[in-house]
């Protein structure tokens, strides 16, 4: 397709060449907001649509010499395939703009061209590039005719730039970054670099020169000056650029600065660039949001602090760089400098045993906050106990599994259970105590020492994160309930009395590290003084030690972190509060007209994240399609359990069903759909597959067709699918209630299998079956019949192993999110004595963002939970 050919409208344009004009209906409103006018003209000869647009000065906004300034482009197109008929035909099958969006897929097929606009003002050139589609030719009672475009843009939703050597600027933005840009840009006053200056009308080229005219060397832009002043001889002198090495960058707009910025008109790499464009102190609280909006505006901002604050002038390594000590440190990029290193004490006649991969960091508030290490293997782990006894550590954070991705991360540098000890270099180590939650671990050390005032004793904490792998970021609010537990321990006196600094290592004592502790210093920052320092801090922690914050991935996840942990705030609360503040949750406030479980609510539905059709690919594939209820209502493959038993070459691994995390355990819960005919054994699967202890079914809808059976109305055997066949074990019914045990035998279908004698165990589940929740009911009829399922379920899991339970709903959305969170925020309540609502739901939703699908559920989520307190709990806390 041939590029378009630039003509310049004017009274002595040969109408013999236009055979008809007619008026455009498009959505020009994206590029000048209510201030354009289009005049378009078909050109039957040359197959060609020329587009005349004039945008009108408004006095408000800029002050013009001239009081219009004009906008040209034009279309210029080689209609293939049946020219002007292939018009003619979407004219008569799609006359409505209703049925062009109805069939926009089949009008991709018609592409007419492409739109590019040119806007000459002050001194940038600007190229906006749209996609044109025809949607329909009408003609009225009186024949007049009208053409109908869909204009949509061209490129990537982010913004692009590119300049050329002549310094214009090809901007391909989304509609709001167009608006904001030009109108930013097309609004500067007349004292303003340029304002001034003639402005250049519109050039003929012809079509290969336009093709190309990025590439162009420098010249003007404008005609002669007698083109447009006859009387005048004198030649204009040459024009200069915004944005040329010319030009001063203070004369550049932010919002233009910014954008050059972000797509490499300005170069990052010079500092007067890059520190012309962030601001180097603290942001105050009540603008962090904005500024945090900033950054996702202009990602080169992220970009370009990260690489400002990695450009730290390097200090000396020598004593980790000596060749006795270089098998001490797991990674050799990450080396403590040697002016913060920790020293140990010298161990008689082992030269350099004062050497361990440690350095001392500072918080924003506090000097040596911090003793950043690496984890320790198999020869340093004496040294790590060394390191943790001699620094009087306050506690130990460790940010790494043991083992993950097929590789030693750190060895388990503890005793293998409780009440065994391990000595380390004369250091004992014991724990006799450890809680297990669903992201960290926290477990309760006793060190002692023999001294020289004899046996020491000392009680330390670990707070073990088990779910950031390497190379990933974790979920921002579970990193700041981590930290709450932490600076929690460190503010109790009667868990421990040391002053010492806090002891945090990841496998290498690099990147992890340096997250959590930008996180944990700017958290106290906005504690005390109400203030965030990312930018700043950032550049304390590589001056440091080298590899902390490794990506600008994790840089922003500092971001994120610290913005939804101001935005969302503290929302638990102490259980013995709860019933006062269900009260206060229910005063609507003048301002908003909204409660607090409104706001909650609203909050919870911005955070949730939103999957893409290709983070559900497996469900969206052919084979596995009408296995899905709903097409709308799909699991991501990340998330999704997938099934391993083989039932035939016809059957795939996919089932409609997401893991849930628990409160103390992660993928406590699977949620599934209630089965549909030809799905039956794979739900059976799933069940055999996963050990699940129990299946909770909370709907009771009459049988049918589209929801079947799927466990035996009585005492015979039934089979589902090639594979499973269930028995009937032995069934208990109470009011509201239902349950039955059931054996699950699998068939060997596998000739693998038969012929290594591998052999199916039966295993056994409860199912149970809530039956005071009718259709249409958005909660049940009874509460407590609700809360007492959950205890049953509970009770059943402490007889079993605790594999994951199966809740299963009619569409796999209604209902389970209200369990979920219920049972999260009761054991909250058991453990801690605490109850927040907003996390537990936050977190129900991660995986499946249509649970708890309405505020009437999020609200009875608060009602179980008070209904549990005062029905089954004494005052003390204690269980009735």
């Amino acid at each position: 397709m041939r590029a378009a050919f630039v003509r310049q409208r004017s009274n002595e344009m040969d109408s013999s060449v236009i055979s008809e004009r007619v008026n455009a209906s498009a959505e020009f409103d994206l590029f000048l907001v209510n201030r354009t006018t289009v005049d378009l003209f078909v050109d039957k000869s040359n197959n060609e649509i020329v587009l005349h647009a004039t945008r009108v000065a408004h006095s408000r906004c800029c002050r013009l010499t001239e009081g219009v300034y004009t906008l040209m482009g034009c279309i210029s197109v080689t209609l293939f395939f049946l020219g002007v008929a292939t018009i003619k035909f979407l004219s008569k099958k799609y006359s409505t703009p209703r049925a062009a969006r109805k069939h926009h897929r089949l009008l991709k097929k018609y592409q007419i061209g492409w739109v590019p606009f040119d806007i000459y003002y002050y001194s940038f050139s600007f190229r906006v590039e749209y996609s044109i589609h025809c949607a329909s030719i009408q003609t009225d009672s009186k024949g007049k005719r009208s053409l109908l475009l869909i204009i949509t843009m061209n490129g990537p939703s982010s913004e692009t730039w590119n300049m050329s050597s002549d310094g214009r600027v090809r901007l391909h933005r989304v509609q709001e970054d167009i608006r904001n840009s030009l109108d930013n840009f097309l609004t500067l006053p007349d004292d303003q670099p340029g304002s001034h200056r003639e402005r250049s009308p519109m050039r003929h080229q012809n079509s290969s020169n336009r093709k190309h005219r990025s590439l162009s060397t420098p010249k003007t832009t404008g005609c002669s000056s007698s083109s447009r002043n006859p009387s005048s001889a004198k030649p204009k002198k040459a024009r200069r650029y915004l944005g040329t090495a010319s030009t001063s960058l203070t004369s550049i707009p932010n919002a233009i600065k910014l954008s050059m910025l972000n797509s490499g008109l300005l170069s990052v790499a010079e500092e007067g660039n890059a520190m012309a464009a962030i601001a180097d102190k603290p942001v105050d609280v009540a603008n962090f949001v904005k500024h945090c909006d900033q950054r996702r505006k202009y990602p080169v901002l992220l970009r370009v602090e990260f690489q400002t604050a990695c450009k730290v002038e390097g200090h000396s390594t020598r004593h980790g760089s000596k060749p006795e000590n270089r098998p001490k440190n797991q990674n050799q990029k990450i080396i403590p400098y040697d002016y913060n290193r920790v020293v140990l004490d010298l161990q008689p006649g082992i030269p350099d045993s004062d050497y361990v991969n440690g350095s001392y960091v500072d918080s924003i508030l506090k000097p040596n906050a911090y003793v950043v290490t690496q984890g320790p293997n198999e020869r340093t782990v004496s040294d790590f106990w060394r390191l943790v006894w001699q620094s009087n550590a306050s506690c130990i954070v460790m940010l790494t599994k043991t083992f993950d991705f097929i590789k030693v991360m750190c060895v388990q540098y503890w005793p293998a259970s409780k009440g065994k000890e391990e000595v380390y270099d004369g250091i004992t180590v014991s724990y006799s105590h450890e809680e297990q939650l669903a992201n960290f671990v926290i477990r309760n050390f006793k060190i002692t020492k023999d001294g020289p005032k004899g046996k020491q004793e000392r009680t330390l904490l670990q707070f073990h994160y088990t779910e950031w792998h390497s190379h990933t970021c974790p979920y921002s609010n579970n990193i700041v309930e981590f930290r709450r537990r932490v600076r929690a321990a460190l503010l109790s006196t009667s868990i421990t009395h040391s002053t010492g600094p806090m002891v945090v290592h990841c496998n290498d004592g690099g990147a992890r590290s340096g997250v959590f502790m930008a996180i944990d210093a700017n958290m106290e920052l906005v504690e005390e003084d109400g203030l965030v320092d990312v930018f700043g801090y950032m550049k304390k922690l590589r001056q440091a030690r080298r590899g902390l914050v490794e990506t600008l991935e994790q840089f922003k996840f500092i971001y994120d972190t610290l913005e939804e942990s101001i935005t969302c705030g503290w929302s638990w609360f102490p259980v013995s509060e709860l019933t006062t503040r269900l009260k206060q949750k229910s005063i609507r406030y003048p301002v908003t007209k909204m409660n607090e479980y409104q706001r909650e609510y609203a909050q919870i539905c911005k955070l949730t994240p939103r999957f893409t059709i290709g983070d559900c690919a497996g469900g969206h594939r052919s084979d596995n399609r009408h296995k899905n209820r709903d097409v709308l209502i799909i699991p991501p493959d990340n998330f999704r359990p997938y099934l391993t038993s083989f039932q035939g070459n016809s059957f795939t691994d996919y089932i409609n069903a997401v893991f849930i995390d628990g409160y103390t355990r992660p993928r406590e819960y699977i949620v599934t759909e209630w089965p549909l005919p030809h799905t039956l054994g794979d739900l059976w699967s799933l069940v055999y597959d996963y050990d699940c202890s129990a299946v909770v079914v909370l709907t009771s809808p009459p049988p049918s067709s589209s929801f079947p059976a799927f466990w035996p109305d009585g005492r015979r055997s039934v089979k589902y699918g090639p594979v499973f066949t269930v028995d009937h074990v032995s069934h208990n019914h109470y009011p509201n209630i239902k349950s039955w045990i059931f054996r699950i035998n699998k068939k060997i279908v596998s000739l693998t299998e038969l012929m290594a004698g591998v052999k199916a165990m039966p295993k056994t589940c409860q199912l149970f079956q809530l039956m005071c929740w009718p259709e249409g009911h958005k909660v049940p009829t009874s509460t407590n019949a609700l809360v007492e399922l959950m205890n049953m379920v509970e009770r059943w899991r402490q007889r079993t192993d605790y594999g994951p339970v199966v809740v299963i709903s009619s569409d796999g959305t209604s209902r389970v999110g209200v369990y979920f969170a219920a049972n999260a925020c009761i054991e909250q309540v058991i453990q801690h004595g605490e109850v927040d609502v907003f996390q537990a739901v936050k977190n129900v939703r991660r995986h499946r963002p249509q649970l708890v699908e309405n505020l009437t559920e999020f609200k009875y989520c608060y009602d179980l939970v008070l209904h549990y307190v005062l029905h089954y709990l004494h005052r003390d806390g204690s269980k009735k």
